[in-house]
């Protein structure tokens, strides 16, 4: 039961990141067409649009980074891991799982503390006028996002103790 409940969590929380992803990439994609198209055709810049997509792409970026942390997929060098025995491998996958859940957590709370200041101060973009804290609130979601991914692996490492896992 315990395992199927971490499943779904990470199917819903999988499904939420893929739909992100898929708007940014689309929203982003569409900007940045309109804005080359403008240059082209009219020959006349829109500044808003160099903001716009940089912003989708800080959003993008970090979001799908905790989509490549669900899957595991973020690049990891196992030479020197891999010659050690089974327990000792197991040690060092938790102590991995614990440090990036710990900078996951310090990367939210970083961007907490901007994001206040900006509130603060009542920062807006050049271009846009766009409230800054909405641009810098990527990386919170997508650090709450990583850490919630990072806190899952951690209980799947609890729930299977003495199984290893294919492909790792």
């Amino acid at each position: 039961m315990y395992v199927i409940m971490l499943k779904t969590i990470e199917n819903i929380l999988n499904t939420v990141e893929k739909i992100f992803l898929q708007i940014l990439f689309v929203a982003m994609t569409l900007v940045v067409l309109i804005a080359v198209f403008n240059r082209i055709t009219v020959n006349a810049q829109m500044a808003w649009s160099d903001e716009l997509s940089r912003y989708l792409f800080v959003w993008l970026t970090f979001i799908a980074a905790a989509y490549a942390a669900g899957g595991k997929a973020h690049i990891g060098v196992t030479a020197l891991v891999d010659i050690f025995p089974h327990p000792l491998k197991r040690a060092v996958e938790l102590l991995t799982y614990l440090l990036c859940l710990g900078l996951s957590i310090i990367l939210v709370y970083f961007t907490a503390i901007i994001m206040r200041t900006q509130i603060q101060y009542g920062q807006i973009s050049p271009s846009l006028r766009l409230p800054m804290q909405y641009a810098y609130a990527g990386m919170a979601v997508g650090g709450i996002f990583m850490a919630v991914h990072f806190i899952l692996h951690i209980c799947n490492f609890f729930a299977k103790p003495n199984s290893e896992e294919k492909g790792e």
